[in-house]
């Protein structure tokens, strides 16, 4: 087995060595040549690195999705350790002065040593020297980061971002779980040795969070009524999409105006739609547009939905409480515009403020997405968004995007 090179870029190491040369060295391999060891964790990524022969590799515990949260990584280092066989393998170490990355640093140089390594024995004694008593409430945080980023990695490319993004990683609760287990920990720590440890990680945890609330909110969509601009919708995860979809937002003092255009290079003939009488059950299971709009955010289920098919026809109703609606609601004189373009087709759904319960356009932002279901006989049936969802059901305000009516709020 060839040997594997480890550089070590530690916070304890840069204080025997200038900072300027570290960072330099860093620079240099790290941005132009390693990659993220975290891209093991993909799947087509794996296949497509352990399949290579008589290669030299600079894999970097930093970068990729794992430079937004640390996690244990001594399962990759297996895979590393594998490729090693037939590759020449160099390692980069984290210089975030994080107990996770020092965890990765120590598993590392166990593991490279050619030593036997119990995972979680070695894990187990790890935590118990660091943080004595808060031991397994430190255990769970190691837990939380680990299993989140295996999910989001391991499930890549298979119906899901062929990468993953912030706002993935940092879905259901994530960061919520990973403080709750620090603070758990702060309560059983005791000696002064471990609670200082543990506000450590916390310390840590609390800058690196911060960071990435800021990029999960710089990464929600946000349309701007009467901006002139038309968004593009995605796939479902946030990859580029195959067909164009577009949506463009108008408000004044009497009506909301969306209009949301279609590309089609299916003869109209094809589409799975009819021309439907008003509520039509089943509009749902047709080519067309579903629009969901939520008027405030603290109250997230409750709203509105509207689908409209690709004749024009209008299905709408009103949501009180999650997974259910109220379909003898109507937006009695909302309107559908219809229109076949040139390889395209177009529609605008009109409606009152007044139906909505509003007397002139809202102040507030509101919650909203809208989807797009392409039904075409021939073609497998697909879904896009405006806002991606990642999976489950459309219904989910906590990723919807942003409608916003005030020009002073942009």
């Amino acid at each position: 087995m060839k040997k594997i090179l480890l550089l070590i870029a530690l916070t304890f190491l840069l204080s025997a060595c200038k900072f300027n040369d570290v960072a330099l060295c860093k620079s240099s391999l790290a941005n132009s040549q390693a990659i993220p060891m975290s891209e093991l964790i993909i799947p087509t990524k794996s296949i497509e690195y352990a399949n290579m022969v008589g290669k030299n590799f600079v894999f970097s515990m930093e970068g990729g999705f794992a430079s937004q949260v640390p996690f244990p990584q001594e399962l990759l280092m297996f895979r590393l350790k594998r490729m090693a066989t037939n590759n020449k393998i160099t390692l980069i170490a984290s210089e975030q002065t994080s107990y996770i990355n020092d965890w990765n640093l120590f598993a590392a140089e166990k593991i490279f040593s050619g030593k036997k390594f119990d995972r979680r024995k070695e894990r187990e004694n790890y935590l118990k020297k660091n943080f004595g008593e808060a031991s397994k409430e430190m255990a769970e945080y190691f837990r939380i980061s680990e299993r989140q980023i295996f999910r989001v990695g391991a499930t890549c490319g298979i119906g899901t971002p062929s990468y993953p993004t912030v706002s993935e990683i940092c879905q259901d609760g994530f960061l919520n779980d990973l403080e709750a287990a620090l603070q758990e920990a702060l309560k059983v720590a005791s000696s002064e040795k471990c609670r200082k440890a543990v506000e450590k990680e916390l310390k840590f945890f609390r800058n690196y969070r911060e960071k990435l609330l800021l990029e999960v909110d710089k990464n929600i969509r946000r349309a701007y009524a009467n901006d002139a601009k038309k968004h593009e919708f995605t796939t479902l995860y946030g990859d580029k999409a195959n067909i164009k979809t577009l949506l463009e937002l108008k408000a004044d003092e009497n009506y909301l105006i969306l209009t949301l255009t279609a590309s089609e290079n299916a003869p109209g003939e094809k589409r799975i739609s009819q021309v439907r009488e008003r509520d039509f059950a089943n509009m749902w299971a047709e080519d067309g547009f579903e629009v969901f709009l939520i008027p405030d955010k603290n109250v997230p289920n409750k709203g509105w939905q509207f689908i409209i098919n690709s004749r024009g026809s209008l299905w709408d109703a009103r949501h009180s409480k999650v997974g259910s609606c109220d379909v003898s609601w109507s937006a009695d004189n909302a309107r559908v515009d219809f229109a076949e373009l040139d390889g395209a087709w177009q529609v605008t759904l009109t409606v009152p403020w007044s139906d909505l319960g509003f007397q002139g356009m809202p102040k507030q932002e509101f919650l909203a997405n809208v989807y797009r279901n392409r039904a075409v006989h021939g073609i497998a049936r697909a879904t896009f968004a405006w806002s991606p969802i990642y999976a489950g059901a459309y219904y989910q305000p906590k990723k919807f995007g942003r409608f916003i009516w005030n020009e002073g709020e942009k």
